[in-house]
Parts: structure tokens; C-alpha cells; sequence
């Protein structure tokens, strides 16, 4: 049996749902809840944290970003592999941003999972870095589907979590595996 401590009811929803942890019919694991977040000691306030929650979307994507450099107006980029390795070719979205006032801008001539170019526009011949974010779908998660019958999104395969009567100032839940 694992234990997960709460401080307060403000990690519970509105509506009082508890975070859900579930495997789906894909064998997919999958966490759910209102906000998803990140936190840690705050490096220069003593006593304070940082929070960051999540941006979220339509899809399930990763993404890579960097700097790269432009050379008399073009500039091929090659993707690290771990990006290329776990996402699909269909619906690759780049984003470029030139840094230089003297940018005549930046045109993505060609995109793939592995690399990427760029030409400055109007046959530009600039020699400058950007920055430069892509974003593509995971494999395996193309048919991620946005909106489903509440039934069916709320069913859970293998856990299920229970509120236990408080301790002290914490809240317990607890999470029962089920057998199949």
C-alpha cells in the first residue's frame, strides 16, 4: 500500500475528487487532475516556495528548443535524437524568432523529426543567432482524443483512490491496486 500525505483540503478539487492515477485501454498510464504541478524551495526567500503548473493543450506533444545561427542567410538545425526518437512527423509546428534588428526574417524552408532550415527572407544574406522552439505529437498518442463520454473517461483499470479520516493536519489517501 503506498501513502500520500496532503497538507490541507486545498489539494482536493472543488467538487471534492481526489487526482486520479489510472492505466487506460491503450495500456497507457495516465494522471488527472485540475492542476498539475511542480514545486520547490525557493532559492533566495527562506520559508517560501515557487509553484509552476503546467501548460496544457489538445494533444499530447513534446518539444525541444535552443539557439542557432544563422550563415550568409540560411541555417540547417539538427535535432537531438531523443526528440526524433518519440514523436511523429505529421503536425511538427516550429517557431522561429531571429535576434537581430537588422533581420530581414526567417522563413522554415523544410521540417522533419530530425532537422530542420531556415533562409532569411527576400534572398537575405544576414549572419545573426535565433531561438527556435518545435513542438510534435508523441508517438503513440495520435488519436488522443479531447473531448469522451464521462462514463468512459472516468473508469479506472487498475487504481483506486480513498480519502482516509485525517491525521493530525494531513489528509491521507490511499491507493488500493486492484487485481484484473
Amino acid at each position: 500500500m503506498r501513502v500520500l500525505f496532503a497538507e490541507d483540503y486545498s489539494l482536493l478539487t472543488s467538487s471534492g475528487l481526489v487526482p486520479t492515477m489510472f492505466v487506460n485501454g491503450s495500456d497507457q498510464r495516465v494522471i488527472s487532475g485540475d492542476v498539475k504541478n511542480f514545486s520547490m524551495d525557493h532559492p533566495s526567500q527562506e520559508g517560501k516556495e515557487i509553484w509552476f503548473a503546467c501548460i496544457e493543450g489538445p494533444e499530447v506533444a513534446a518539444y525541444a528548443r535552443g539557439t542557432a545561427s544563422l550563415i550568409n542567410g540560411e541555417a540547417i538545425v539538427d535535432l537531438p535524437s531523443y526528440f526524433s526518437e518519440i514523436v511523429e512527423e505529421e503536425g511538427i509546428t516550429l517557431t522561429i524568432t531571429p535576434l537581430s534588428a537588422d533581420s530581414k526574417g526567417i522563413a522554415v524552408v523544410a521540417k522533419s523529426v530530425d532537422q530542420f532550415s531556415v533562409k532569411e527572407l527576400f534572398q537575405g544574406d544576414g549572419n545573426y543567432q535565433f531561438d527556435w522552439e518545435i513542438k510534435a505529437v508523441r508517438s503513440g498518442f495520435e488519436n488522443y482524443k479531447v473531448v469522451r463520454d464521462k462514463e468512459k473517461s472516468q473508469k479506472t483499470k487498475n487504481i483506486e483512490a480513498t480519502k482516509i479520516i485525517p491525521s493530525d493536519s494531513k489528509n491521507v489517501y490511499r491507493q488500493k491496486w486492484l487485481k484484473n
